[in-house]
Parts: C-alpha cells; structure tokens; sequence
C-alpha cells in the first residue's frame, strides 16, 4: 500500500506544478485523484510525466487527473497514413500555423492536431497496463463506457456511439470527446477530452485546422446536445460528473 504522504513526497516540490495538496485526493487505496481546473497545459503535461515516473516504480499505484487547460492546440507526431488515406483524414499544414493566434505546442504523441479550451473535462489516467492486466485498446474502451454511462445518467443523453471507427465518443455525426493514449513503459499517459461547452474563442481557432484530421464543424458539446441548457448549467454539473464517471470506471478495476 501506498500512503498519501508517501505520494506527496514522490512528486516533490508541488508549486512547481502550481498545484497543493488540496488538489490531490486519496479515495481507495493505491488510487490517487489530482483535480485542477484551467492548468497551464505543458506545466500539467510536466506534473503527467512525473506521475508516469512514480507509477513506474509502484506499479500498483493508479493516478487519475481530471483538468482543462486554458485554450491552446497540441500536435503530435502525426495521424496514421493508413487512417489518413482510407477515412479522409486532413493533416495539419505547419504553414498555416501563423494564421492561429493561440498557443500550439508539439508534444511525443501520436496523432495529429487536437485542442483544448477551458470547457472541456479532460481526463489523464496514469496506470500501469501490465499490473493492472489490461491492452490499451481495452482500456481506451472502458474509459469511452464510463463516459457513455455517466453522460446517459446526467443528462439523458442518447445514441451516444463508442465503436465509431474513429476513436471518440460520438453522437451520430458529432464528436463530443477525443481519446488518445501514450505508453511510456507500459504506464499510460495523456487521455480524453469531453466537451462540455464551447469557448468562442477556440471555436474561432478550430476553423482554421482539422482536429484529429476531422473537419471542426465535426466537433460539438454537450450544451449543443442538452435543449436550453447554458454554459454555466453544464459547467456546474462538472464534479457531478467526474463522480459518477469515477464510480463507473472503478468498477473495471
């Protein structure tokens, strides 16, 4: 077993992550919950990584972080040629990254550009696949589940679709949320990001690129799939659902 102070003090000094131990929740033991809201994104992809070191070393330790991050695009190494030429797929011109006026950062990923913006839930899991007897395409299934189940049950949500060819979560020809994990010696990195609602501004960006190769007008919220439900009425139910999600996917483990 690993105790909350010995997981504190494995991640060291915690202003360098601009986060405290308030942040940082232990509900069962092994499992540790890291909630923050509009995290820098390379400095929470720095707290990821070392999340990713500990868990290395203690295989038996899950990390679970739930954020957003202020809006910013990342890029990764690339999509799939495969993917690219049987689905369609647009790859992102680095010539036009002028014509986009918020941060885009390269990250060791694959995949191609994706976004985030402060109305998303994203979701890190850090585990170690091995220990816990599970293949990525397993894993990415049970967080999609857990996703679907907890969208259904707060806000009645139907036709939600997981088995689309294209890895997400997806009502009928909308995309709510994007999936891509990273392993790093067999410990998971990097994750999903449901969107709750749309920030303007990001929704202005995503008109110049392709996310995940798709057209932007693919991409939705769940205040697009709710009637006359606001922002801040989707926003508000954010912790209702990282709780009920969390009681889902625990039920995998």
């Amino acid at each position: 077993m690993h105790s909350y102070e010995d997981f504190i003090l494995e991640l060291g000094d915690l202003e360098l992550f601009q986060i405290d131990s308030t942040h940082i929740s232990m509900p069962k033991e092994n499992l540790f919950i890291v909630s923050k809201t509009n995290w820098d994104y390379l400095v929470a992809l720095d707290f990821q990584m070392k999340c990713v070191e500990i868990v290395q070393k203690f295989t038996y330790i899950k990390v679970f972080i739930f954020t957003s991050h202020p809006n910013c695009f990342t890029v990764g190494k690339g999509l799939q040629r495969s993917m690219v030429e049987e689905a369609g797929l647009v790859e992102f011109d680095e010539s036009n990254k002028n014509e986009i006026s918020i941060p885009i950062h390269k990250i060791k990923r694959g995949g191609g550009i994706t976004f985030h913006q402060p109305g998303q839930v994203v979701f890190y899991p850090i585990i170690h696949l091995n220990h816990q007897k599970l293949k990525v395409f397993d894993f990415i299934e049970l967080i999609l589940r857990a996703t679907k189940t907890t969208l259904e049950n707060l806000w009645n949500l139907e036709h939600i679709d997981i088995d689309n060819s294209l890895l997400g979560l997806w009502i009928r020809e909308k995309k709510l949320a994007s999936i891509g994990l990273h392993l790093k010696r067999f410990v998971t990195c990097h994750g999903m990001a449901l969107n709750l609602w749309k920030d303007p501004t990001m929704w202005q960006e995503i008109m110049k690129v392709h996310p995940c190769g798709l057209s932007p007008t693919t991409y939705n919220s769940i205040q697009d799939k709710t009637k006359n439900t606001s922002s801040l009425e989707v926003e508000n139910k954010r912790e209702q659902f990282v709780e009920g999600f969390l009681q889902c996917l625990n039920k995998s483990f």
